[in-house]
């Protein structure tokens, strides 16, 4: 079984930094820890 391999995919927007892919011999896996960063949204 090959090794596992965890890549970075960035992030969108106003959001900070965290996307990986743990890809493994049995399937990949998308990992989003990305927190909001940025100006609240108006009230209405």
């Amino acid at each position: 079984m090959p090794h596992p391999r965890l890549t970075f995919h960035g992030a969108a927007r106003s959001v900070t930094g965290s996307r990986f892919r743990l890809e493994t011999g049995h399937g990949d896996i998308l990992i989003d820890c990305g927190l909001f960063q940025g100006s609240k949204p108006k009230k209405r």
